[in-house]
């Protein structure tokens, strides 16, 4: 599987965005990284969790970042 940097971006209401893409772009050996970005600050998200291939987990950490 062939994953790239931009794959799921979800804007709330409330200014919120849960963004989330596959780092480094491209690669097998790389990682879901899930953001959790307030008020457009991209250079400090409020949190940040990294998953590997596990569903479950990814599952879990957006539910999460989405609060």
């Amino acid at each position: 599987m062939v994953l790239d940097e931009d794959l799921l971006q979800l804007s709330f209401k409330s200014g919120v965005i849960v963004d989330v893409g596959w780092y480094p772009a491209f690669e097998t050996n790389g990682e879901f990284i899930i953001n959790r970005i307030s008020n457009g600050c991209w250079e400090a998200p409020e949190s940040k969790y990294n998953v590997g291939w596990d569903k479950e987990e990814l599952i879990s950490k957006i539910k999460k970042a989405i609060g």
